[in-house]
């Protein structure tokens, strides 16, 4: 087998969990991009981490195979069998995945707002429509941080 079933299993999952957060991010940013207050740089850099380890994790599982079925990619088809390349590999997912799952937990869970909508910095120009609508988007950012939670799990058993 040209890439070993769990290898398969961890890259998949690493897509599929950075797949989901991004969707989250993508929903907080609509809701900050609705009412005029963002998108905050915190949900651009979530939704950048997320992006890039889509693409991270497509990479290490798409470029073995292409060497092995197609013979494109030689060189970088051997760099890959290195040890050290995809331990560096690795470990960018790696940190990347563990630094914005510590930063998006902390600003989910003591954001002033989730924890009453009147504490919000935007509450009261914004109106009841926005506090009533800041229950879904803490809760869709608490989500974002589990996923990268679970993104950054797969990342670090891979290694």
């Amino acid at each position: 087998m040209i890439v070993s079933k769990p290898t398969i299993v961890f890259h998949a999952s690493q897509i599929f969990f950075n797949f989901i957060a991004m969707c989250c991010f993508a929903s907080v940013a609509s809701f900050q991009a609705k009412w005029k207050v963002g998108p905050s740089g915190l949900t651009g850099f979530a939704l950048f981490v997320a992006i890039s380890g889509m693409f991270l994790s497509a990479f290490m599982l798409a470029i073995p195979v292409a060497y092995e079925r197609y013979d494109k990619f030689v060189r970088l088809a051997r760099a890959l069998k290195e040890v050290r390349v995809g331990f560096i590999l690795t470990g960018t997912g790696v940190t990347f995945s563990l630094l914005i799952s510590f930063i998006v937990t902390i600003s989910a869970w003591t954001q002033p707002g989730c924890k009453n909508a009147d504490n919000d910095p935007h509450a009261e120009e914004l109106g009841d429509d926005f506090k009533n609508g800041l229950g879904g988007w803490c809760s869709t950012k608490k989500a974002g941080a589990i996923f990268f939670w679970l993104a950054f799990g797969t990342f670090g058993i891979s290694s």
